[in-house]
């Protein structure tokens, strides 16, 4: 007679974890789905030129994406005066499970008022004339975040407060006599260590 085995014990599959399925829905649409509005609008340009004048569209403003298949955008552009002009545009991107924005703007043309540079014991002077020129741009996907910025000043000139009192000074102002503008850079992000800039 052979020697008794016993049969060996049920091995139990791990416990399943939930899922969330989306099933395709046929002919569905959804509770609301505004698929363009155009802007226009500002003050009346024929009684100040330095009017305000806005247009633009923003498209596929909707309940639910992942039915519409569309992104809601937003691109509108404005003008002030002869110089002044702006632009934003906009992204909400809600197809996916994790949500995507992007946010662009710029502006350019901008007259600043004049500044002073230096200090009172060094090249004491004040900076005219300039414009600013400028851009942002952020992205969100998800948790993360990134931005970044242009800073872009033209058309300055320098007028010192007083005539040069050192060689120092002297050869500061030959240097700068060439500088009619000059541009700054940001970035902002954040990653595994928290911001950075």
């Amino acid at each position: 007679i052979r020697n008794y085995t016993p049969e060996p014990e049920m091995e139990k599959p791990p416990r399943m974890e939930g899922q969330d399925i989306h099933f395709p829905v046929e002919r569905h649409y959804p509770k609301f789905w505004v698929k363009n509005v155009a802007v226009s609008g500002g003050e009346d340009i024929t009684q100040d030129e330095d009017a305000f004048l806005a247009t633009g569209t923003v498209k596929h403003i909707s309940s639910d994406q992942r039915v519409t298949g569309q992104p809601m955008s937003i691109d509108l552009s404005a003008t002030r005066g002869k110089t002044v002009r702006a632009t934003l545009a906009a992204l909400f991107d809600r197809r996916k499970e994790e949500p995507y924005d992007r946010y662009r703007a710029t502006m350019t043309g901008v007259p600043l008022a004049g500044f002073a540079i230096g200090s009172p014991d060094f090249l004491p002077a004040t900076i005219t004339g300039a414009t600013l020129n400028t851009g942002l741009q952020v992205e969100i996907p998800g948790r993360m975040f990134d931005a970044r910025t242009e800073l872009g000043f033209r058309t300055m000139s320098i007028s010192y407060a007083a005539p040069a009192a050192n060689i120092g000074e002297r050869l500061a102002r030959e240097v700068l006599d060439g500088v009619k503008g000059f541009d700054v850079d940001l970035r902002l992000w954040n990653s595994a260590e928290g911001f950075k800039m």
